[in-house]
């Protein structure tokens, strides 16, 4: 799909600038790095910053509304990175990635869009809840494409293609087959699947498979909400769609790649900021904290997350820019 972006300017109401700087994540461009992370635990991106960055190298520590943007250098790979926080579910991911590239894509000054556009890698790191009986917890799965349950993603009009879109709409036959089965009210979900830059795709899994981290290719659905979309039944208010875990488990491979976690983010990411959106070259690896055949939850994934920042400066710094 070929679509020609709002040049602006920009008006106030629709672009609210304060001194120089995004509304929510107070960032201002020239504090924003070529590689950015981005993770929902403002406290992931303070762990990621003083496990990986000289203090004399960060020249951005930004903290606004609970969001916390840490722009350093890694100390093993000489890359400068900015770190920020997404907060939980698609929602808040759409705006603080949608600022981070405003801070790029945007002159501040004049409220007009940059005439050349220069993408960003961005990675989200993040936990998801594993949903394979094999995949052991602690795992880590990395993203190529997104399944998503969100509305989010559906308020930008970008094209992933009729076999992803035919396959969105076997999952909303599902839905529908499940809620109707159970006797429930049809939740009338539409979902959307988007893809993951395949260029960072496979840098995560070459760097993942350089340090021998065990990582797996895995597809993610993103869920609206960590409760009943997921599957948990333990409000009193009774849930739509029982059991969605194990709608899941069975569902066909998309592109030979089986549907290995839940997580809240991935689709909405992709498919605004990613290929056949924004055009910024992205992806997910997130930590499987949990398994729901197995119904184990691991608190203590600290390990897991400094695993996967490994993996991640490696492979952004594997990345060149344009």
């Amino acid at each position: 799909m070929t679509f020609i972006p709002n040049p602006g300017p920009f008006a106030a109401a629709d672009l609210p600038i304060h001194d120089g700087r995004t509304y929510h994540l107070g960032l201002a461009p020239d504090e924003l790095a070529q590689h950015v992370i981005i993770c929902g635990d403002p406290g992931r991106v303070e762990r990621i910053a003083e496990l990986r960055f000289n203090s004399d190298t960060i020249r951005a520590n930004l903290s606004r509304r609970g969001l916390r943007t840490i722009t350093g250098t890694d100390v093993r790979y000489g890359i400068e990175v900015t770190v920020t926080t997404t907060g939980m579910g698609t929602p808040s991911l759409e705006t603080t990635v949608g600022e981070i590239c405003i801070a790029r894509d945007i002159d501040f000054v004049t409220r007009t869009r940059h005439p050349v556009f220069r993408p960003l890698n961005i990675i989200r790191l993040g936990t998801s809840g594993l949903i394979r009986k094999e995949t052991p917890v602690g795992t880590l799965v990395i993203g190529n494409y997104a399944i998503g349950l969100d509305n989010t993603g559906l308020w930008y009009d970008a094209d992933e293609g009729s076999i992803l879109r035919s396959i969105a709409s076997s999952i909303d036959e599902k839905f529908s087959s499940a809620a109707k089965a159970k006797g429930e009210t049809d939740p009338r979900i539409r979902s959307y699947v988007a893809a993951a830059t395949p260029a960072v795709v496979d840098a995560l899994v070459t760097a993942a498979a350089n340090l021998r981290i065990d990582a797996k290719l895995g597809v993610m659905v993103a869920h609206p909400t960590f409760f009943a979309s997921q599957g948990r039944n333990v409000l009193r208010t009774p849930v739509t769609v029982p059991d969605v875990d194990l709608l899941f488990e069975h569902f066909p491979a998309i592109y030979r790649t089986p549907v290995e976690c839940f997580e809240m983010q991935s689709s909405a990411f992709y498919r605004i900021f990613g290929p056949a959106g924004e055009g910024h070259r992205v992806a997910t690896i997130c930590v499987g904290v949990s398994n729901r055949r197995t119904k184990e939850f691991e608190f203590s994934y600290g390990n897991g997350v400094d695993w996967a920042v490994e993996v991640v400066m490696s492979a952004l710094s594997r990345l060149q820019s344009p």
